[in-house]
């Protein structure tokens, strides 16, 4: 898992050849400013879902996994609480695997709890 200042998104460039394009897209100011949707970065390879919401409190999260893509998540403005488990110990499967959205969601409680802040990225790697 990543957590960290987005500042500081070059030492983690080298984990993935598409970081780089990911990251400098959020780095952007107009990237703000964007309307909720889906954002192509690179084609399908890279892109962003831009969601205006209040961020999640510890009551509205929900453990995911993703096969396919790795989901850098980041909150511009507010809070978020996200949780984490190791997706080994996940075994109340709430939504089995969808590999059209590329997701699963379990009903476990997360061992770990983090509050990020607004400029925070977050993400798993797979």
């Amino acid at each position: 898992m990543i957590l960290d200042h987005l500042e500081n998104w070059m030492q983690y460039a080298a984990l993935n050849p598409l970081f780089r394009s990911a990251f400098k897209f959020l780095t952007r100011p107009e990237s703000a400013e964007l309307m909720p949707g889906r954002h192509p970065i690179e084609d399908d390879r890279v892109f962003a879902l831009v969601i205006k919401e209040e961020g999640r409190s510890r009551e509205g999260t929900r453990l995911e996994i993703h096969r396919k893509y790795i989901d850098v998540q980041f909150t511009v403005q507010g809070e978020e609480w996200i949780g984490w488990k190791a997706t080994l110990l996940c075994v109340e499967v709430e939504q089995a695997y969808n590999p059209e959205k590329d997701v699963a969601f379990f009903a476990d409680s997360p061992d770990i709890w983090f509050n990020t802040p607004s400029r925070y990225i977050r993400g798993v790697l797979s």
